[in-house]
């Protein structure tokens, strides 16, 4: 898929947990990435489990400020799965999951 406007295709990725955590708790961090604009967004998270809701959260805000809705979300295999696949279901977008290899079929995240 081909985005030609924003919104029109949004990848994202959670990424490892840090060794380390920040002072404030945060083990991970998920990213949206527009690929129209190219545009990254970045959360942080103490826990994996809180990847939905960061999605929500991001696409309100987005949907909002640039009026038009996300058509399709592109993650890897991950935990996440059934909560994006059942929310873009409800929502009229599309989800796709991408290779475990991102550069073969997923170049963005």
């Amino acid at each position: 898929m081909e985005s030609k406007g924003p919104l029109e295709l949004i990848h994202s990725d959670v990424f490892r947990p840090i060794k380390q955590a920040s002072l404030s708790g945060m083990k991970y961090m998920v990213t949206f990435i527009d690929d129209f604009s190219k545009y990254v967004w970045v959360y942080f998270m103490k826990e994996k489990s809180e990847t939905f809701s960061k999605f929500k959260e991001f696409k309100e805000m987005m949907e909002a400020e640039v009026d038009k809705r996300i058509r399709c979300l592109r993650t890897d295999n991950g935990e996440s799965i059934p909560q994006m696949s059942f929310f873009t279901s409800s929502e009229n977008a599309e989800y796709a999951i991408s290779s475990h290899v991102p550069t073969l079929r997923n170049k963005t995240t």
